[in-house]
């Protein structure tokens, strides 16, 4: 079988075109995510900052310092809480949880789909998790949701926490 021939001078132009176009997509991503920053965001890892970010929300709590071991927050109830996000795409449906390190009471999972919408989260307390994952990564699935004391929290009171206020 013989190849037709390429016009590569032609094939050049267009992936230039396209390689420009990625670039001001680019800039304007560092943009909007020193924007973040003067909003209050302390690193670039969007997706992590954002996640705590409606974890504060969600327990009507702030933030621990940038930095502080093991946990996000302490919710009202004096419970270290760490956060951990997973951003999905159409193409990749997150589900592992990366290890969480002590010290920490509860865990809150939140997976977000690929334009920051949260879909769902999980309230886990340590006491389920440390037993079974001691300090590893684990999956979310009906395993993770039948241990005791994890609780489910659906999409629509996560939604309500973004919505702006009326």
């Amino acid at each position: 079988m013989q190849q037709r021939p390429v016009d590569t001078r032609a094939l050049l132009v267009e992936a230039r075109q396209v390689l420009d176009e990625l670039a001001e997509l680019d800039r304007l991503r560092r943009r909007k995510i020193d924007r973040l920053r003067e909003l209050g965001f302390r690193s670039r890892s969007t997706v992590g900052e954002y996640g705590e970010l409606i974890a504060s929300a969600y327990y009507g709590a702030p933030l621990a310092p940038a930095s502080t071991q093991g946990y996000d927050l302490v919710n009202r109830d004096g419970r270290r809480v760490s956060v951990k996000t997973l951003r999905s795409t159409p193409e990749n449906r997150r589900t592992r949880i990366p290890a969480v390190h002590e010290p920490y009471d509860l865990l809150f999972a939140l997976r977000i789909d690929e334009d920051f919408v949260p879909e769902e989260a999980l309230e886990i307390p340590r006491s389920s998790i440390a037993p079974e994952y001691g300090g590893r990564a684990f999956t979310w699935s009906r395993r993770l949701l039948a241990l005791p004391g994890v609780r489910r929290i659906d999409e629509h009171q996560l939604a309500a926490l973004i919505s702006p206020r009326r």
